[in-house]
C-alpha cells in the first residue's frame, strides 16, 4: 500500500512578500533608506551662537556675560538684554545719547505746542514774535506736535526750524512736518500716533502781508505753510484750525 508523504516547508528568516512576489520592507527605517530620505531633525544653533569653551584641561568656560555696549557680548541674539530702559525705546539707558534741539517756530496768528506729548507752549500770539525753545532729548523717537489757529481772518501759516546738536535738521517747507484739519483723534501729540495719511503742508503762494518781516530761518530757507492743497494761505477756507507733527528718531 503506498501512502502519500506531504511536507510543509518551513522558511525562517526570510522577507515577507506580498502577492506579486515583492519584498516588503520590515522596517519604517528601510524604507525611509529605500527613498533616499536623510533628512537630520537636529537644530542646529546660529553661527553667532557663544558655546562654551574648552579651557584645555577639561574644564569649560561659560560664555562671557552680557555688557552694555551695543553689542550681543553672550552670543543669545540679543543686545544690551537685562539693563534698564527707562523709556522703553529698545535702547538702554547707558546706551542713550542726549541731545539738543533748538526750536524756532512762529504762527499767524496763535499756536499752542507739545513735545513728546508734553507742554511745549500755551497759547503764543503774534505772526511777527518768533519763539525759541532749547531741549534735551535721548536716542530713540520723538515728535514736536503743533496746534495753530487764524484769528485775524487775513491769512494763516506756520513757520518754524528745527535743529538737532547745532545742525538744522528740519524747516517748514522741506516735506518733514504732517498737518490734518479738525477734528483731529486724541493723543495725536503722542509719539506713538500714526499720522501716514495726514497731508504734508503746503508753502503758502502770496506771503506779502509778512514780507516786512524776514527772521533768519525765512532767509535760510524756511517757508510759511498750511493746509491749503493750492497754498492758497488767504483764502477764507485756510483761516481754520492746524494741527502740525513732526516725527523724528535720533541717534
Amino acid at each position: 500500500m503506498n501512502r502519500l508523504i506531504f511536507f510543509t516547508p518551513l522558511l525562517l528568516g526570510c522577507p515577507d512578500y506580498n502577492l506579486k512576489g515583492t519584498a516588503l520592507a520590515a522596517a519604517a527605517g528601510e524604507d525611509t533608506a529605500a527613498r533616499g530620505d536623510t533628512e537630520d531633525d537636529t537644530v542646529v544653533p546660529p553661527d553667532d551662537a557663544a558655546e562654551p569653551e574648552d579651557s584645555g584641561d577639561g574644564t569649560v568656560e561659560p560664555p562671557p556675560e552680557e555688557e552694555c555696549d551695543g553689542e550681543d557680548n553672550d552670543g543669545d541674539g540679543q543686545i544690551d538684554e537685562g539693563f534698564a530702559d527707562t523709556d522703553g525705546d529698545g535702547i538702554a539707558d547707558c546706551m542713550e545719547i542726549a541731545h539738543t534741539i533748538d526750536i524756532s517756530i512762529t504762527v499767524d496768528d496763535v499756536w499752542q505746542g507739545w513735545a513728546d506729548g508734553a507742554v511745549l507752549a500755551e497759547e503764543t500770539h503774534g505772526w511777527n514774535v518768533m519763539s525759541e525753545f532749547s531741549l534735551s532729548m535721548d536716542s530713540g523717537p520723538h515728535v514736536i506736535a503743533i496746534h495753530g489757529w487764524d484769528t485775524g481772518a487775513a491769512i494763516s501759516g506756520h513757520l518754524s526750524s528745527i535743529a538737532v546738536d547745532g545742525e538744522v535738521w528740519f524747516m517748514t517747507g522741506d516735506g518733514s512736518w504732517r498737518v490734518s484739519t479738525d477734528p483731529v483723534p486724541e493723543a495725536w501729540q503722542e509719539v506713538g500716533f500714526d499720522d501716514s495719511a495726514w497731508m504734508v503742508p503746503v508753502a503758502c503762494s502770496d506771503t506779502s502781508p509778512w514780507a516786512s518781516w524776514t527772521p533768519d530761518i525765512l532767509t535760510d530757507g524756511a517757508m510759511w505753510t498750511w493746509y491749503e492743497p493750492d497754498g492758497a494761505c488767504r483764502d477764507p477756507s485756510a483761516y481754520g484750525s492746524a494741527y502740525y507733527r513732526l516725527s523724528f528718531e535720533l541717534p
